[in-house]
């Protein structure tokens, strides 16, 4: 990875991420890989793009996620999963997210713990192969206002079960099939 640890209580910032993993056999190939740990890691106004074999960012616990431009990784742009048994509130506020391999957004995985999803003003393009957006399970709340979804794929847009605290409003969604 670029950026790779336990980063709880740390800010990233204003930073171009790009190109690692290649040729990589083990070891986490994603831009920034926030390993599970206390505390938020704050990661701002950074341009992180073309992972060959993983995603832009991978988080493990609590993050903020403002201002990136998140482009061309292999896998997801933003992947949030295995947060252990620790309540996470993930929160991701006017990214431009784009022509990533598998889904703009994705959380699951091991998901425990109080989950919470917050995601204001992103714009999200995405030509992968499955979901724009794709949140599999274990979120307590789930917050999605002002974004902008535009996809090619099969699905835009993947809730394996809503929450009833749910707030999904003002949202533009677009599939290049119209349907």
């Amino acid at each position: 990875s670029g950026i790779w640890g336990h980063l709880g209580n740390y800010t990233i910032t204003n930073c171009d991420i790009y190109d690692n993993g290649r040729g990589l056999t083990n070891g986490p190939p994603h831009g920034i890989y926030q390993y599970v740990s206390g505390g938020t890691v704050t990661i701002t106004n950074c341009n992180i793009h073309d992972q060959p074999h993983g995603s832009a960012i991978r988080l493990r616990g609590s993050a903020v996620v403002t201002h990136c431009i998140l482009y061309g990784n292999s896998e997801s742009a933003v992947n949030m999963d295995s947060n252990e048994s620790a309540g996470e509130t993930y929160t991701l506020i006017g990214n431009l997210i784009y022509g990533n391999g598998v889904n703009g957004i994705n959380a699951g995985g091991s998901l425990t713990g109080a989950l919470n999803l917050i995601m204001y003003n992103n714009t999200i393009y995405h030509s992968g192969t499955w979901e724009a957006i794709a949140i599999n399970y274990g979120f307590n709340t789930i917050t999605m206002k002002n974004n902008i979804v535009y996809t090619t794929a099969n699905r835009i847009f993947h809730i394996a079960t809503i929450p009833t605290s749910s707030n999904i409003d003002y949202n533009l969604f677009y599939r290049a099939d119209a349907n």
